[in-house]
């Protein structure tokens, strides 16, 4: 894909942590090591229609797809996480700055995390 053009001035920084870590409890520490170091592997990414891009990955034993884009109003992000696998104490922490550690509900061996972050 070759390099894109910015629509916008308008940049936003998402924090610097992974979205899925294995903790004992909900408010243990995020775990602040990045990428291979935390135990996530890049498996590529996808291109839809409109030229979003879903990322793949896996952390432990788990497979992730994780996509970003322009929620129905236009003024946020509507992420949707879909991670299948299976496993006792794994957790999703959301795009937003003031974000908690939330458990994965698996059924079927899937779990879908759904956040919108507003600007």
């Amino acid at each position: 894909m070759p390099p894109i053009k910015p629509l916008g001035d308008a940049k936003r920084a998402f924090p610097p942590r992974m979205p899925i870590a294995q903790l004992r409890a909900a408010a243990d520490p995020w775990p602040t090591d990045y990428g291979t170091r935390a135990g996530y592997t890049f498996k590529g990414y996808r291109v839809d229609r409109e030229g979003v891009p879903t990322f793949r990955y896996t952390i432990g034993s788990l497979e992730v797809e994780d996509v970003i884009r322009p929620d129905a109003a236009g003024n946020g992000l509507k992420r949707v996480v879909t991670v299948r696998g299976s496993g006792a104490n794994w957790f999703f922490r959301g795009l937003a700055s003031d974000a908690s550690s939330r458990p994965l509900v698996w059924q079927n061996g899937v779990a879908v995390i759904e956040e919108t972050v507003d600007f």
